[in-house]
């Protein structure tokens, strides 16, 4: 009867490693033996050594490596005349306990026990434990959240054991009771990747694995420490990275007023942006761990000192923040340059002008008429410029901008005239001396002054006519 003591003729027994003999009563220790019992080596003049087997044999006191087993008769003699003893019969002989004998380096640990065998005093020694070990089994890789089983293995002697923190209730052992299950529990792996160890993160991905570690202890009846074992459970958890953020803008020095291009890129999960504060940022395409996105827009310079751009992402992972300076330029001066084609022409004819403009202009002027440029910065504009002069006149360009402004001229002379395109006619072409003839003048151009045979005529419609007396004989 394990779970109790047994009286058999004044000797007391019981199971070791269950209970402890504390004076004649059996308490639970967990120990082997009592430190109340000491040696008395003077009772030990003619000890005999003898073996468990010895006593087994008898069917009255069977000895266990884990202490006293009652016999199942209260009896002090041996009942089995038939049983051998270094192979010769076995008569009656009496059995009596003495004492336990306690080990020399461990001394709640029971090393033998002293015996009177007939007048005999005799020492059976008393194996020692099976130490103590354990290991834990479980699966080796799950995902955040699902639910794993451990399983405690234990070998050798225990006296008492723990799982994840927590006692185990062991069962019924017997000195070299092998590798066994203490004890099964079931536990949710963590989600959080604050609840695991040596974290890495998964490539590209919003995944990292971590270890989970479960951990057990066993102590043997030698009490001489703790046998520790663990298992380490690899769990793959959601563990997103704060948003990667990347803010470029060009020209990074600027004018007032003038445009600046501004460009934020984003990797990692982005939940919510925005520019400058306040202007909601869009990226295409949606960024993610393996997946860059873009958000492009077209900023105005505000005054005339430095500004600073910034963006803030935010996502599951986090919030950052990227910033860009912005420094200011001084305004340069407007210039111009006109020029005319063709640049000679008469008197009501007409010629282009072209005015070239370099840096910013808000507004131009050709000749004082408003001209309107191509663009703002370094544009260009035309205007078709009439004669009204035969002289040369020099036509002038004025461009504006911030208070600032800028002048440009080009020459424009006055072309020469043509000589005008005029036929003569004589009719008729023989006439006698002393005979009259027509002459006709007739002129395509405008004629300023004409005369025919040295006389002055004046054009009508392009013509004059004269009449001529043949003078002599030759033409």
């Amino acid at each position: 009867d394990v779970s109790a003591c047994s009286d058999v003729n004044k000797i007391t027994s019981c199971v070791a490693g269950k209970k402890t003999i504390v004076g004649t009563a059996c308490t639970p220790s967990g120990q082997r033996g009592s430190s109340d019992y000491t040696v008395d080596n003077s009772q030990l003049g003619s000890l005999e050594i003898m073996s468990q087997a010895d006593l087994e044999q008898s069917g009255f006191l069977g000895v266990g490596a884990l202490g006293l087993i009652s016999a199942s008769e209260a009896s002090s003699h041996f009942t089995n005349a038939s049983g051998v003893l270094n192979s010769q019969a076995v008569a009656s002989v009496p059995i009596q306990f003495i004492k336990y004998r306690t080990d020399a380096i461990y001394p709640l640990l029971v090393s033998g026990l002293e015996v009177r065998v007939g007048n005999t005093l005799a020492l059976v020694p008393l194996e020692a434990p099976v130490p103590a070990t354990c290991y834990i089994s479980a699966v080796d890789q799950v995902s955040g959240g699902q639910s794993v089983g451990f399983t405690m293995h234990g070998t050798g002697v225990i006296s008492s054991a723990e799982l994840n923190g927590g006692s185990i209730s062991l069962p019924l052992q017997s000195s070299d009771p092998g590798t066994r299950v203490l004890s099964t529990l079931s536990l949710v792996a963590p989600s959080s990747p604050g609840q695991l160890t040596n974290l890495v993160q998964e490539a590209n991905s919003d995944y990292a694995n971590g270890q989970w570690t479960i951990s057990g202890r066993v102590v043997g009846p030698k009490n001489d420490g703790n046998f520790t074992c663990s298992k380490v459970v690899q769990v793959r958890v959601y563990n997103p990275k704060a948003p990667e953020c990347g803010l470029a803008i060009s020209p990074d020095t600027q004018e007032p007023d003038e445009p600046v291009s501004v460009t934020v890129t984003a990797k990692n999960s982005v939940t919510s942006a925005v520019l400058n504060g306040s202007i909601p940022i869009t990226f295409s395409p949606a960024p993610s761990a393996s997946t860059t996105g873009t958000f492009s827009t077209t900023r105005i310079k505000n005054g005339s000192g430095e500004e600073t751009f910034s963006a803030v992402l935010t996502g599951p992972g986090g919030t950052t923040t990227c910033t860009k300076q912005l420094f200011p330029k001084v305004p340069l001066p407007p210039i111009c340059q006109l020029a005319a084609n063709p640049t000679q022409i008469q008197s009501g004819q007409s010629t282009t002008l072209t005015l070239t403009t370099q840096n910013r202009v808000d507004s131009a002027t050709i000749a004082g008429q408003t001209v309107l440029l191509s663009a703002r910065w370094n544009g260009t504009g035309t205007m078709t410029y009439s004669k009204t002069t035969p002289n040369s006149e020099q036509i002038q360009a004025v461009v504006s901008s911030r208070g600032m402004s800028s002048t440009c001229s080009v020459n424009l002379a006055c072309a020469p005239s043509p000589a005008p395109r005029c036929s003569l006619v004589v009719a008729p072409q023989k006439v006698k001396p002393g005979e009259r003839a027509t002459v006709t003048l007739s002129c395509q151009d405008p004629v300023a002054s004409a005369s025919i045979a040295g006389s002055p005529v004046s054009l009508s419609g392009g013509t004059a006519s004269i009449s001529y007396t043949k003078n002599g004989l030759n033409p």
